[in-house]
């Protein structure tokens, strides 16, 4: 069994990677992105982080968050985040695929995929790369031919600051390298 080590250091800006389980298109529906949405932001706002983008694709969500001084572990919002989405989520979605026996003796759902992934951000150039990677994300997976047209992301609001312009388009090199940004 591999031996996950997360590193927690306070005020870092942190990237995260949800996948559902099996690859459901959990997401698939504007009422599940809108819930996830809602909850994260509870969730930031409780352990005082910020969101600095994000992205919703229908078996996973990327995250870019900067956590807080008092609360640099980031695994407990995360858990928190979604056991909260699962218990709601299962409100209004009772046909859910049977917990295996490792799930049930886990009391876990079948909703989310046990770990996520995470990279903690090293320096500004790392931060773009993640930003323009989450923002691409729904044109890389065939989901829309324009990150304006993603309705589930914080692209819009980087256009708005003019940090994007609408038809901006990435340099597809820089994803090259990448450890698979945890899908």
């Amino acid at each position: 069994m591999p031996n996950y080590h997360r590193f927690y250091i306070p005020n870092a800006i942190v990237a995260v990677t949800l996948v559902t389980y099996n690859r459901q298109p959990t997401f698939s529906t504007p009422q599940a992105a809108e819930l996830f949405l809602n909850i994260f932001n509870k969730i930031i706002d409780q352990f005082h982080y910020d969101c600095i983008a994000y992205s919703i694709l229908p078996d996973h969500v990327h995250l870019l968050i900067q956590l807080s001084q008092d609360h640099p572990n980031f695994s407990l919002p995360i858990r928190e985040l979604k056991r909260r989405f699962s218990v709601c989520y299962k409100k209004s979605n009772p046909v859910l695929p049977l917990p295996n026996s490792s799930h049930q003796k886990h009391h876990e759902t079948t909703i989310w995929q046990r770990r996520f992934w995470d990279h903690i951000i090293k320096d500004e150039r790392d931060l773009e790369r993640h930003l323009d990677y989450i923002h691409f994300n729904p044109v890389k997976h065939g989901l829309t031919d324009s990150p304006t047209c993603w309705p589930w992301s914080s692209y819009s609001n980087f256009v708005e600051k003019g940090y994007y312009s609408k038809e901006w388009v990435p340099d597809l090199k820089q994803f090259e390298d990448s450890d698979n940004w945890g899908e």
